[in-house]
């Protein structure tokens, strides 16, 4: 790798969240899109201090590299980190 190489790479954080098997998402509380990598987490708050009954919650999107739903711990190794070790 080149020095230049290395530069680029040190300054490209990426972020990818991995969602552990569920037998049912509670849609209430988390919206995943893995199509545009997005996730969407109900804020805490709002689910203490409102009824379930109202419609419009609070939710903190986050955009994601990628999200791994209901992958395995090699799958995200072998996507993420694999190709990193190999080049040292």
């Amino acid at each position: 790798m080149t020095d230049d190489e290395l530069e680029s790479n040190e300054k490209n954080i990426k972020v990818f969240v991995r969602i552990l098997p569920l037998e049912k998402i509670c849609e209430t509380c988390a919206k995943i899109d893995t199509e545009h990598k997005t996730i969407c987490i109900r804020c805490l708050q709002d689910l203490y201090t409102r009824r379930s009954a109202v419609k419009n919650h609070i939710y903190w999107c986050f955009q994601t590299d990628g999200i791994f739903y209901n992958a395995s711990q090699e799958e995200v190794y072998c996507a993420t980190t694999k190709n990193l070790i190999e080049k040292y």
